[in-house]
C-alpha cells in the first residue's frame, strides 16, 4: 500500500510539473502583456538592396517622413450570394411581393440607418453623396432606403433617392454578361436587377415627394434605370426647375421616348453660362460622389442617345463649357455620332495642349467607341506625339477600337498596325518585320511590368501584416531568384519593385507614397516629390514595415487629395478595417468618385483568391488602368 501510495504521489507530481511549463506552447498559456512577443525565424528571405540613408535631412522643415492619418475603422460587410437566373419584371404581382418583402426586412436595418441619418444631418449637403454611397453599394440599400422614405423626412427622402440613383447610374454603366454566374464585382449590378420591383415601388414614392432636390435624384434614378413604367409619374413634375426639366429630357431620352427640340433649347438656354467653380478646374475636388449633376450634362447625354441631327451644332458648342462634368458628358456624346465633323472636332480636342488635362483623356476614350478603321491612323500617329499620361490613353483606346489587347508600348502597337495594312495590300512580308520584341524594347520606367508614362504619379503600397507573407517571383519582379532558394516575401518584393521604379522615373516627374495598414501614412503630406528626392525617398521605402489590417479605400481616397494622374495601387487582400467596408463597395465608390477627375488607377494584386484578383481587375478596366498579378 504504502509503494502504491508513493506511486501516485510521483505521477501527481509528474502532473503538475506538465501544467506548470505548458504555457510555453500549449493552448492554456497564459499572456503576460509585459512579455516580448515570440518569434519564429523564417529561412532567410532575399534582401532588397540597402540604400544608404542620407547625409542631411532633405526637408528639415520636417513632414518628409512617413506620416499617420486619422482615418476611422469599419469592418468589412459580409457577401451574401444571390441565386438569380433573369432579371425580375415590374408586374402588380411583383410589386406586392415587394411591398411585403420590404415590410419584413426593413425593421432590421432601422436602428443602422438611422445613424447614418444622424451623420448627414450634421453637414447635409457635404455628407450626402458619400453616405449615399455607404448605403447604395451594399446588398442591403432596398432596405435602409425604406427607412429612409418612411422616417427621414427630407434629408431622409433626399439620401434614399441620392443612393437609388447612384444604383441605377452604376447597373447602366456596368457592362456585364449574365450566364448565372457573375463576378464578387459584378454582384451589385446583379442585385439591381433582381430587385426591380423594389426599386419601380421606392423610386415612385420619391417622385412625389414635394422636394425639388429628391425630385431631380428620382428622376435620375428612373432614367438611368431604364423604368419606363414610371413616366406617368416623371410627366406628374410640372416643375420649373431647369435642372428637373433637364432630368425629365434625359428621362425620356434614356427609355426611347422622342424629345422636342424646343425643350432641349430652353433647357440650353436657361443654363448655358452656369458653372460651379469646383468643376471648372482640374483639382482634387473634382473628386465627387454627388449623383446631381449640370443640367447641361443632363441634356448632352440625352442628345448622345437621339438620331437627330437638329442637336449637333448645340453639342458642340458645349464640349467647350467651363464646367468640366458638361465638357464630359458632350464629348462623350460626340463619340456616339457618326458624322465627320463630330470625329474632326475629337481629333483637335485630343491635340490641343491647351485644352483641359480631362478634356483630352475623354477624347481619346470616344475616339475608342468609334470604328476601327476611322480611328485608327490618327491614334498610331498620336502614339508618337503625345506625352505622358495621354500616351497610355491613346494606347487603351486602340484596345477598345481594334479588340486586340497588345502591350502597352507604342512599338507593339505601330508594328501591329503596319501589320494589317499590309494585310489589306496582300503584300505581307517575312513575320518577323512585325514581331515585337520586349526584349528590345528601350529601358523605361514601370512597375511590375506596367510601364509609367504619366509625370504625376503615387504608389499606394499595402503594408498590412500579411504582406510578410512570401512570393514566387516573375519576369514581373525586379530580379529572379535562384532554384533553391527561399521565396522571397511580398514585403521584400515591394521593395524592390518600389525602389526600381522610382529609380527609372524620367528627371522632371513628380511622384508621391502612400503607405497603409490600419492607418494610412503619407510620404509628403503637403505635395508632391521631384525625383531630385529619389535616393531619400528609396531609403524610407527600404524601412517600411508589414503590421496590422488593410484599410484599402482610405489610402485610395488619401491619394486622391494629391496632384497626381496615375496610381499604382498594390495590395494582396480583401479591404478590413476600410471605409466601405469590402471590394462589392469599394470598387463601385472608386468608379463613383472617378467620374469627373479621370485617374488611371493600375493594380497589383498579390492575395491568393481569385475574388481579390477579379475585383482590382475591374476596378482597373473601368479606371484607365491595367492589373497584374505576381505569381
Amino acid at each position: 500500500m504504502r509503494t502504491i501510495g508513493l506511486l501516485r504521489r510521483f505521477f501527481f507530481g509528474i502532473l503538475l510539473c506538465g501544467l506548470w511549463f505548458a504555457p510555453a506552447s500549449g493552448q492554456f498559456a497564459k499572456k503576460d502583456p509585459a512579455a516580448p512577443p515570440v518569434v519564429v525565424e523564417q529561412p532567410p528571405a532575399a534582401q532588397p538592396p540597402i540604400v544608404q540613408p542620407p547625409a542631411a535631412n532633405p526637408n528639415p522643415g520636417g513632414g518628409f517622413g512617413l506620416l499617420e492619418g486619422n482615418e476611422k475603422r469599419r469592418t468589412a460587410e459580409p457577401i451574401n450570394k444571390l441565386d438569380i437566373t433573369r432579371a425580375e419584371p415590374i408586374t402588380p404581382k411583383s410589386v406586392d411581393a415587394a411591398k411585403v418583402w420590404l415590410s419584413q426586412a426593413s425593421p432590421k436595418f432601422e436602428r443602422a440607418t438611422k445613424s447614418l441619418l444622424a451623420k448627414a444631418a450634421g453637414n447635409k449637403e457635404a455628407r450626402l453623396g458619400e453616405i449615399a454611397v455607404e448605403i447604395g453599394t451594399t446588398l442591403q440599400v432596398w432596405q435602409m432606403v425604406e427607412v429612409l422614405i418612411q422616417k427621414g423626412g427630407e434629408t431622409g427622402g433626399r439620401l434614399a433617392a441620392q443612393a437609388l440613383a447612384l444604383r441605377a447610374w452604376l447597373a447602366a454603366n456596368d457592362k456585364i454578361k449574365y450566364d448565372g454566374e457573375y463576378s464578387l464585382g459584378d454582384a451589385l449590378t446583379v442585385d439591381f436587377q433582381k430587385r426591380r420591383a423594389v426599386f419601380y415601388l421606392q423610386v415612385g414614392r420619391l417622385l412625389s415627394s414635394k422636394d425639388p432636390v429628391t425630385q431631380e435624384l428620382a428622376i435620375l434614378a428612373a432614367a438611368w434605370g431604364r423604368c419606363r413604367k414610371l413616366s406617368p409619374l416623371v410627366a406628374k413634375i410640372r416643375s420649373q426647375d431647369f435642372a428637373i426639366r433637364a432630368a425629365k429630357v434625359l428621362y425620356l431620352a434614356c427609355i426611347g421616348e422622342s424629345v422636342s427640340l424646343e425643350e432641349v433649347k430652353l433647357a440650353y438656354q436657361a443654363t448655358v453660362g452656369r458653372a460651379d467653380k469646383p468643376f471648372t478646374e482640374v483639382s482634387p475636388l473634382l473628386h465627387t460622389y454627388e449623383m446631381r449633376s449640370h443640367p447641361l450634362a443632363y441634356i448632352c447625354e440625352a442628345v448622345g442617345m437621339l438620331d437627330a441631327t437638329d442637336y449637333l451644332q448645340m453639342l458642340h458648342q458645349l464640349t467647350e463649357h467651363a464646367d468640366l462634368r458638361v465638357q464630359k458628358a458632350a464629348l462623350l456624346s460626340v463619340g456616339q455620332k457618326s458624322d465627320a465633323a463630330s470625329l474632326t472636332l475629337l481629333k483637335n480636342c485630343v491635340t490641343d495642349e491647351k485644352a483641359a488635362f480631362p478634356s483630352r483623356v475623354w477624347a481619346l476614350y470616344a475616339l475608342g467607341g468609334m470604328p476601327q478603321e476611322r480611328v485608327t491612323p490618327f491614334l498610331i500617329e498620336q502614339l508618337e506625339k503625345l506625352k505622358g499620361r495621354l500616351r497610355l490613353d491613346a494606347m487603351l483606346a486602340l484596345r477598345r477600337t481594334s479588340g486586340e489587347e497588345l502591350a502597352l508600348n507604342p512599338d507593339a502597337w505601330i508594328k501591329w498596325w503596319k501589320r494589317e495594312q499590309d494585310k489589306k495590300k496582300g503584300a505581307l512580308a517575312d513575320a518577323k518585320s512585325y514581331y515585337y520584341d520586349e526584349k528590345d524594347e528601350p529601358t523605361s520606367s514601370s512597375f511590375y511590368g506596367i510601364p509609367i508614362f504619366s509625370k504625376g504619379i503615387v504608389f499606394v503600397l499595402d503594408i498590412s501584416g500579411s504582406m510578410n507573407g512570401p512570393i514566387s517571383m516573375t519576369s514581373a519582379s525586379a530580379s529572379p531568384q535562384k532554384p533553391g532558394t527561399p521565396r522571397m516575401s511580398r514585403m521584400n518584393s515591394v521593395i524592390l519593385n518600389t525602389n526600381k521604379a522610382l529609380g527609372q522615373l524620367e528627371a522632371g516627374t513628380l511622384f508621391n507614397i502612400v503607405a497603409f495598414s490600419t492607418r494610412v501614412k503619407v510620404l509628403n503630406p503637403t505635395g508632391m516629390v521631384d525625383t531630385s528626392k529619389v535616393k531619400q525617398v528609396q531609403y524610407l521605402v527600404s524601412q517600411l514595415k508589414p503590421t496590422a489590417t488593410t484599410a484599402t479605400y482610405n489610402a485610395y481616397e488619401r491619394a486622391t487629395h494629391l496632384k497626381g494622374n496615375t496610381l499604382f495601387l498594390l495590395s494582396d487582400g480583401e479591404p478590413n478595417g476600410s471605409k466601405f467596408g469590402g471590394w462589392i463597395s469599394i470598387v463601385p465608390a472608386v468608379k463613383i468618385a472617378n467620374r469627373y477627375r479621370p485617374l488611371a488607377v493600375h493594380c497589383v494584386e498579390f492575395g491568393a483568391l481569385p475574388t481579390n484578383y477579379e475585383a482590382m481587375k475591374k476596378m482597373a478596366d473601368e479606371n484607365f488602368g491595367v492589373a497584374v498579378t505576381p505569381q
